[in-house]
């Protein structure tokens, strides 16, 4: 099981040329195993774009401190209690646009909607996990790399900024 992903460069590269001498210069017996590490190798790439980005222009690399940050919200916002929880995404820490996706709770009122484009101060987080279930891996499958809990009211920016397919 591969816990990281491979650069996504060298599995292209080798994808392409174990795939090129699979075709043009084996004999047929030698060329499908080289297709069958091929597809194995595609697959292996594929599954490296499933890991979201990091470095210094992902939102992780705020974990831990307090900013302004500035969003749009991805999924219809599921109320509980006093709190919305919201997937967030197209995210600005202080003014400087961030890549990766955001899980946020924010107050009840005022009622979000999805394609809001929300302005809060919050303290973003590490995903913690549960007790028999593993929450920060189930987030990365989202592409969500952090919590944010906001310190004040969100103000809505703009409305209708997310995608609407009709």
């Amino acid at each position: 099981f591969i816990d990281a992903p491979l650069p996504s460069d060298l599995l292209i590269v080798c994808t392409l040329v174990s795939l090129l001498a699979g075709v043009f210069l084996l004999p047929k017996p030698q060329a499908f195993l080289v297709l069958s590490i091929t597809a194995m190798l595609f697959g292996m790439w594929r599954y490296a774009l499933s890991f979201p980005d990091g470095g210094p222009t992902s939102v992780a690399a705020f974990v831990k401190t307090e900013v302004r940050l500035e969003a749009t919200i991805n999924n219809d916002p599921e109320a509980s209690g006093g709190q919305q929880e919201l997937i967030l995404t197209n995210i600005s820490v202080n003014g400087q646009p961030v890549k990766n996706k955001v899980i946020a709770w924010v107050q009840r009122y005022p009622e979000l909607a999805y394609g809001d484009r929300i302005s809060m101060r919050c303290k973003l987080g590490e995903p913690k996990a549960l007790e028999d279930f593993d929450y920060p891996r189930f987030l990365l499958r989202l592409g969500i790399v952090a919590t944010c809990f906001a310190k004040d009211e969100p103000m809505v920016v703009a409305h209708d900024q997310g995608l609407y397919l009709h």
